[in-house]
């Protein structure tokens, strides 16, 4: 049986990031049954209980070295844990895991990370040096992350693939979660919907304003509005700030819900605007079209690989009017907006397979 050690952000209510750890194992699963899961948690009794794995706590370092110690595999991400934008402290856990697995003498498998930015020079030397002597094999999710790696001077091959996320089937069964979550809401599901997800961030005031405006025109067009947040609680207050805006009724998810439950309600999307990362990506495994606003690389790197540029940047706050007149465009062209973002959704699919076969592929080589 094969035994492998999961690191990420799990277990910190993101609901990305847990669409991330809900997708791979559930392929892995699917490719190889029996194969023994533990993942390295902020809140193991939860993860054990949502994804019927192990999981250990990832501050107790006498039990993830006791979980390492046991595994055939340490396997790091998906997600972008390798970077120092948000402080360098979390950049040193996730490659102070990559030594210890590699102290243990555990092989050290990438899964589709999300490389960077990483721009202080500690960092910089930090990822280098321990990439190019502790990891086994490197995938990861975008041509950007493998473009960060080799500007840090790493030297291993890098296959690219691309997000778990886009990987995961699409069930009658999650499609039925979601509707039966909408209708909980008292949305109508004869309606077209547009979801919103949007995150805190300085300075973001003119964007909610702009946006309020947008899902205003929208709602007069006949369609309804869900404010989507990902990050529970935190993205709750930005989408809050931005419905206090709105002169139309408008529609929230205020609680917790599991990936599958999301998913479905994604399905149900007439188009998506996003700010998170994985709001676009949950949407683009449903085949719903999407609008992006950036505010990280990773926005600009996924938009790119379903052939697509971000509306606006947080950072340029003269392009927000802009979200409006993609919103029109893409309801104005609606069966061929979603033509085109099926097409590429078949061809992502197929990559974000890879890194699971890949990492099997490296035990059955042991």
């Amino acid at each position: 049986m094969m035994k492998i050690v999961l690191s990420g952000y799990y277990g910190f209510n993101n609901a990305g990031d847990e669409a991330i750890l809900y997708s791979i194992i559930s392929c892995l699963k699917k490719l190889k049954p029996d194969i023994e899961i533990t993942v390295l948690s902020n809140d193991p009794a939860s993860t054990c209980k949502s994804y019927d794995v192990l999981a250990v706590n990832r501050w107790d370092l006498r039990e993830v070295v006791r979980a390492i110690s046991k595994s055939d595999v340490f396997v790091s991400g998906g997600g972008s844990l390798l970077q120092d934008v948000t402080g360098i402290k979390s950049l040193l856990y996730y490659l102070a895991l990559i030594v210890l697995a590699y102290l243990l003498k555990k092989h050290v498998f990438f899964y589709a990370h999300g490389i960077g930015p990483i721009n202080t020079p500690l960092g910089r030397f930090l990822t280098r040096t321990i990439v190019n002597n502790c990891v086994s094999s490197i995938t990861v999710r975008d041509d950007g992350s493998k473009k960060e790696l080799h500007s840090i001077g790493v030297k291993k091959h890098i296959t690219v693939t691309a997000d778990p996320v886009l990987g995961v089937n699409i069930t009658q069964k999650i499609q039925k979660k979601g509707l039966d979550l909408v209708k909980k809401l008292g949305m109508d599901s004869q309606k077209e919907m547009l979801i919103v997800s949007v995150r805190n961030w300085q300075g973001n005031e003119t964007l909610y304003k702009e946006l309020a405006l947008c899902c205003d025109e929208y709602a007069k067009r006949g369609g309804q509005v869900l404010f989507l947040p990902m990050h529970f609680p935190h993205d709750l207050s930005a989408c809050r700030r931005v419905a206090k805006d709105m002169r139309s009724k408008y529609f929230m998810l205020e609680d917790e819900y599991t990936v599958d439950q999301l998913l479905g309600v994604y399905c149900l999307a007439k188009t998506v605007i996003g700010m998170r990362l994985h709001s676009l990506i949950m949407a683009v495994a449903c085949g719903v079209p999407v609008i992006g606003i950036s505010y990280d690389p990773k926005i600009e790197r996924f938009l790119e690989q379903i052939g697509r540029k971000a509306v606006c940047n947080v950072k340029n706050n003269s392009d927000f009017k802009k979200m409006c007149i993609e919103l029109n465009y893409i309801i104005d062209n609606w069966n061929e907006e979603k033509k085109h973002i099926q097409q590429k959704l078949d061809t992502v699919k197929k990559r974000a397979l890879i890194s699971a076969e890949m990492l099997l592929g490296l035990y059955r080589d042991n």
